[in-house]
């Protein structure tokens, strides 16, 4: 499932295709990706780290990457 806008296609990702729906394409028209993004939080389960869409700083994304892998790892989970 994906929405679109001006020839753009952003995947939706759901652990449920039964959940709410996303918003309707004409209430996300006008606005920047990033308020795009924050109006999708939550919606069918639907959650985007804001790191991992801010590449202006990678060193501190890998940094975050490593520590939740190791956590992770500790707990294990992986």
């Amino acid at each position: 499932m994906a929405f679109h806008t001006n020839q753009i296609i952003y995947p939706i990702i759901s652990a449920s295709p039964y959940l709410a729906p996303a918003p309707p394409v004409s209430q996300l028209q006008g606005i920047c990706f990033y308020e795009k993004i924050d109006n999708l939080q939550g919606v069918r389960n639907t959650y985007i780290a804001g790191e991992i869409l801010s590449f202006s700083n990678i060193a501190r994304v890998m940094e975050n990457a490593v520590s939740v892998a190791e956590r992770m790892q500790k707990n294990r989970l992986v």
